[in-house]
């Protein structure tokens, strides 16, 4: 028994000290728990940033979404400097109420526009219809627009947001500076996810309107098949079909009056040139109304027309029908392209009286403004009703149309098929050729805008290979000229020029700006101009000789210089010149042109030569004429064709100590371009016959006297 009580003894004192040890731990390590949560509250969002922590927002359901938000803000009203992020808080707690907004706001649900029930449609069903596509098709393109630039400004506001989540996670110090960075972080963050939700709800809205779109087409599809003209619309259309040809009548003589009267006027000063404007601006005005009454006169026969096939489906009524259509597409057709003109010239008009009217102060003349601007006015209005009613009249082009196909019989049939299957076709191709496929520089790039420039590049070089023709028959009319090489090289340079100004041209067809391009490729032309004038110079000096024909390849020349030779090669910069020491020599161009040049066969390729030598004075000139001309006609390089070419010897001067005479001959083409060995030749046939016949050639001899010398001596020295 005491064994055991001491047992129980040492058991018990055992547990006091162990409690008396661990519940002070524990009451520390409460307080530390206690001091962390504290400095966690202390330390808000904005400085425990991970990357992942939008997760928790954007995977939360709607309760815990709100949670989450009211922590935030709780946090962030904590936050009381600096001002800045003071203000960056304040807007933040803005953002994240829109978020909340946003995320439980569902999307739009499409509704059933289509009637899947089959009745009856009228003339104004069919409108509306027309009515409702338009302003939906004009809704949509709009929200196309402004769907593509939210995701320019969503693809910029996530470059933005990565930049500020890296300069963030650079942080390492806990100090203003990174708080500052943390809100801008979550600001940047709530705002792209903003512009995200937005871009989905129009993305939803877009797959709407295109639905609904193609519903309505459908419809109207439908509505054309089941269209019946009311009888009041029967009677109403042939009423005013008659009463509109008398009206359209009146109003074209008003309109021919006002266009006289405008014609008359005389602009002398600023009252003539008001009342000219006036009248030429009411003129248009009546144009317009007049157009307007021409296209409910069409309408008003379209009506009739399709009324008609009901009850007559006749050969002869299909082609009276037909030719009202064709008129119809025809006027449709000039009338767009008409309202596009008087558009722009209003417009102008417009400004043009506006700047007048902001700076003249004249009450007088600003009420003469003011009653033009009235026109204008009425113009817009006038232009307003004509597009109403051309629309109406398009509408029942397609409808008459479609009447004549489904009403043809026989032959006709295939005759309106294939005449339907080309004009769709045709819309088609057309359609796509207008098209943008993509931009360059803001301006939109269609295939027929393609197609034109292709064509004015193909015109362009087509016309360098026609003046690379030209050069060429140029070059071959007469003998010698350039060398293939150099003609090649000038084609080459002519089409690089002209395709250059093609490709300008073709670019300003595109609607591209070119006015900079043009402003580069001056002061290109002017800096190479300074760098390469030299090579310039003998550029055009090279094409100036190919025109001129003033020196060819053959040509035996002389440069200023004195140099001489033979010509081998006209280049675009330089020409060859081979001369008798068979040397070739390569001259620019432009000494040719600058400098005087002796060409010997220019024209002709026969020369005439003169040969000087002298006999002793007392010598028989005849036989000596004779001697010098058989020795002449004796060489193979003497021309002896006509009498003009004989060889004559002439009696030039009167020497010291000799006759001095010249042998006049001509010698033949092909030694032309060898005048130095032609000229030794009958030099050595001369003095061989002169000596023959025993004719003496005096040269000069001179007396040496030494003065104080004896006559002896003077006489020996003479010897």
């Amino acid at each position: 028994m005491t064994r055991f009580f001491s047992h129980y003894l040492i058991f018990s004192l055992t547990l006091i000290i162990a409690l008396f040890f661990i519940l002070p731990m524990n009451a520390f390590a409460d307080a530390d728990n206690k001091t962390v949560e504290a400095d966690a509250i202390l330390e808000p969002l904005p400085l425990r940033l991970t990357p992942q922590w939008w997760e928790q927002f954007a995977q939360s359901n709607h309760k815990n979404l709100k949670e989450h938000i009211e922590q935030l803000s709780k946090e962030l009203n904590s936050i009381n400097t600096p001002e800045e992020a003071r203000a960056l808080a304040s807007q933040i707690i803005t953002l994240l109420a829109q978020y909340e907004t946003k995320r439980n706001t569902p999307l739009a649900i499409k509704k059933n526009f289509k009637n899947n029930e089959k009745r009856i449609y009228f003339l104004d069903d069919v409108f509306q219809l027309i009515k409702q596509t338009k302003s939906i098709d004009s809704n949509l393109q709009l929200l196309n627009t402004n769907h593509k630039a939210l995701l320019e400004e969503i693809k910029t506001a996530d470059t933005e947001l990565n930049k500020i989540k890296l300069e963030y996670l650079k942080q390492k110090e806990t100090d203003t500076d990174k708080l500052i960075k943390g809100l801008k972080w979550i600001k940047a963050r709530i705002n792209l996810s903003l512009l995200q939700m937005t871009e989905k709800a129009m993305s939803s809205r877009q797959k709407i309107l295109n639905e609904t779109l193609q519903s309505l087409r459908e419809e109207h599809k439908f509505a054309i098949d089941e269209l019946v003209v009311k009888p009041k619309e029967i009677k109403e259309s042939r009423l005013f079909a008659n009463l509109l040809e008398s009206t359209i009548e009146t109003v074209n003589k008003d309109f021919q009056k006002l266009k006289s009267d405008e014609r008359s006027i005389v602009v002398t000063d600023e009252e003539t040139k008001s009342a000219k404007q006036l009248l030429s601006l009411q003129a248009l005005q009546i144009a317009a109304k007049l157009r307007k009454l021409e296209t409910e006169h069409l309408t008003h026969l379209l009506i009739k027309d399709i009324n008609s096939l009901h009850k007559n489906s006749s050969e002869t009524m299909r082609s009276a029908i037909r030719k009202n259509l064709h008129k119809s597409l025809a006027y449709i057709k000039e009338t767009t392209i008409w309202m596009d003109e008087a558009g722009n010239r209003v417009e102008k008009a417009e400004n043009a009286l506006n700047s007048q009217k902001a700076l003249n102060k004249d009450k007088t003349y600003n009420k003469s403004i003011q009653t033009r601007l009235d026109t204008l006015t009425k113009i817009y209005e006038q232009d307003i009703k004509l597009d109403e009613k051309q629309a109406k009249l398009k509408l029942l082009t397609i409808i008459a149309d479609d009447k004549l196909g489904k009403t043809a019989k026989g032959a006709a049939i295939l005759v309106e098929k294939a005449d339907e299957t080309l004009r769709d076709s045709w819309k088609k191709i057309v359609e796509w050729m207008n098209a943008s496929l993509f931009t360059m520089g803001g301006t939109p790039v269609t295939p027929i805008g393609l197609v034109r420039f292709l064509f004015i590049l193909f015109i362009g070089w087509f016309l360098s290979r026609l003046f690379l023709h030209a050069i060429r028959k140029v070059n071959n009319r007469t003998r010698g000229g350039m060398q293939e090489s150099s003609i090649m090289t000038l084609g080459k340079i002519i089409s690089f020029v002209i395709v250059g100004i093609s490709l300008l041209i073709g670019f300003s067809s595109l609607g591209i700006d070119v006015t900079k391009l043009a402003l580069v490729a001056s002061a290109l032309s002017i800096g190479i101009g300074f760098g390469l004038q030299n090579i310039i110079n003998n550029f055009v000096s090279g094409i100036i000789l190919l025109f001129e024909r003033s020196m060819k390849v053959g040509d035996y020349i002389v440069l200023a210089d004195g140099t001489r030779g033979e010509v081998r090669e006209i280049n675009i910069r330089s020409t060859v010149i081979n001369t008798n020491d068979n040397i070739d020599i390569i001259v620019p161009n432009s000494e040719f042109v600058n400098f005087p040049v002796t060409n010997w066969t220019m024209n002709e390729r026969f020369l005439r030569l003169k040969v000087p030598f002298g006999v002793a004075y007392g010598s028989d000139k005849e036989l000596v004429r004779r001697i010098v001309v058989d020795a002449a006609l004796s060489l193979p390089y003497t021309l002896n064709l006509t009498e003009r070419q004989y060889p004559q010897v002439r009696l030039k001067n009167f020497g010291d100590s000799s006759l001095d005479f010249d042998l006049v001959v001509w010698i033949k083409a092909e030694w032309a371009n060898r005048p130095g060995r032609v000229i030794a030749a009958y030099n050595w046939e001369i003095e061989t016959a002169l000596g023959k016949h025993e004719v003496e050639i005096p040269f000069p001899q001179r007396e040496v006297r030494i003065l104080g010398k004896s006559t002896q001596e003077q006489a020996i020295v003479a010897s």
